[in-house]
């Protein structure tokens, strides 16, 4: 892992802790997850930070949605040891901060040298991040940052030069 600021979040200790997600719940699991991970995508794009979310699973495996490293810990082991296994692995645990609630997951993340924050708290943050929204969406909802011939030569007549 790099020495960019992570985040590691414990999955569903969040989707469980935070109503907005917890009520995807009822539509399906599958919901609740994407509703978060399109979530942080959007907290990933506005802050430049690497996250990994780990959620329980049957078997191990790792994907990677919307930039996000998206791993499902194996059984017997679930999330939680998953976790405790991932900041063992890191170099640079002043680095990274681990979002759960768990208070055994906090504290080991903590006594390890990474930063801590609750479920509650980081959602918090979430939505700060997402109200400072950029000009650019302020504007006009794009997402695409490239600017097509025609808006860049509004740009241009607006400072008075030539195409």
């Amino acid at each position: 892992m790099s020495t960019k600021q992570q985040y590691i979040i414990d999955g569903y200790n969040m989707i469980h802790r935070i109503e907005r997600y917890r009520s995807l719940l009822v539509t399906s699991l599958e919901s609740a997850r994407q509703g978060l991970l399109l979530q942080l995508s959007n907290f990933r794009v506005r802050t430049s930070v690497e996250i990994s979310v780990v959620f329980d699973g049957q078997k191990l495996s790792q994907q990677k949605t919307y930039g996000i490293k998206v791993y499902y810990s194996d059984r017997p082991n679930n999330a939680d040891d998953f976790i405790k296994g991932l900041v063992d692995t890191l170099k640079h645990r002043n680095m990274v901060t681990v979002v759960s609630s768990d208070k055994e997951v906090m504290w080991y993340a903590k006594n390890s040298g990474c930063g801590v924050v609750s479920a509650e708290n980081f959602q918090s943050r979430l939505e700060q991040a997402k109200s400072h929204s950029t000009v650019n969406e302020e504007i006009g909802g794009k997402s695409n940052p490239n600017l097509s011939s025609k808006e860049i030569d509004e740009w241009m007549k607006l400072f008075n030069q030539k195409p």
